[in-house]
């Protein structure tokens, strides 16, 4: 099943920090690595969309993340679009070359690779990412 979803009401309260090492590259404020446990092909459950309004792939397509569940696991993945309506499935596949394991501690979850990286949703639903500077993005749920 696919989902519609209108973007012109998201936006992303806070920009990356111009010191903070991330890059305008879609999968530079996630560590892409290749896992095992999500081959080619899987499909997990959605549990959330989040809009990325600052960053575009140099091919100019808009950036959205989603945190998808398997097998026990938690996953985020950038997805890039075009236009102002974002299509996603109920079921997404796990595309092993970018999904990143999340690892769930105290509250947030934590990148499997880089544990200096964060990720919070807060109370209005905001995905919140952070490193060891501190907060490096925002951004709003679209789903």
């Amino acid at each position: 099943m696919a989902t519609g979803l209108a973007l012109t009401a998201c936006d992303s309260n806070e920009k990356p920090k111009a010191d903070s090492g991330v890059a305008t590259k879609p999968t530079d404020t996630i560590k892409p690595v290749t896992h095992p446990t999500a081959p080619a092909g899987v499909t997990g459950h959605l549990l959330g969309v989040w809009y990325d309004e600052g960053l575009k792939t140099e091919q100019g397509q808009q950036i959205a993340y989603e945190i998808i569940s398997f097998n026990g696991k938690v996953f985020i993945q950038p997805i890039a679009f075009t236009g102002k309506k974002l299509q996603v499935s109920d079921m997404p596949e796990i595309n092993p070359e970018s999904a990143v394991e999340l690892k769930k501690s105290k509250g947030v979850y934590i990148n499997a690779n880089e544990p200096n990286e964060i990720y919070k949703v807060d109370k209005k639903g905001n995905l919140l990412i952070y490193d060891k500077t501190g907060l490096i993005a925002t951004f709003k749920k679209v789903m």
